[in-house]
């Protein structure tokens, strides 16, 4: 994992800490199994409660891309929401 891509990291936990859905996000992807290249985009996935993951997942909440969050050309993060009935297990 480059710098850039921990800075990123840092200010996508800044942003989705303000909405309260998200219980937790965890990197995944070739960052998170430490195979990245510097212009490797960050997939953070993210633990919502049992209730409020249904409606995201219905309304299309948590699937976007941030590029603004991204301090590297090319860059950007995006979200990976997980069935918290799968995370539980």
């Amino acid at each position: 994992m480059y710098q850039h891509h921990r800075d990123t990291i840092e200010k996508a936990i800044k942003k989705l800490s303000k909405d309260k859905k998200i219980l937790t996000a965890l990197p995944g992807g070739s960052v998170a199994h430490g195979f990245a290249a510097k212009s490797s985009d960050i997939d953070l996935m993210l633990i919502l409660s049992e209730e409020d993951y249904p409606q995201a997942r219905h309304h299309g909440d948590l699937h976007y891309v941030d590029k603004e969050s991204a301090n590297y050309p090319g860059g950007y993060w995006k979200p990976l929401p997980i069935d918290p009935e799968i995370s539980l297990k």
